[in-house]
């Protein structure tokens, strides 16, 4: 079972600044799916911390 270690998060606004950013990173591209309610954990867009629209997720053992 692969199990996510580390999320980021991007709004509408900046996600391709983010796919940038994660790339840069990890030099793969992320797992993305779109994230609808966020209010409970208080996650943020990594460039502007407004409300995300996509969570961007890396798997560990990848």
């Amino acid at each position: 079972m692969m199990v996510a270690d580390h999320s980021w998060y991007a709004c509408k606004e900046h996600i391709e600044l983010v796919i940038d950013d994660y790339v840069d990173q990890y030099q793969r591209a992320p797992e993305i799916e779109p994230v609808e309610n966020t209010a409970q954990t208080g996650a943020r867009c990594r460039q502007c911390g407004g409300t995300p629209a996509y969570r961007f997720t890396r798997f560990d053992g990848e």
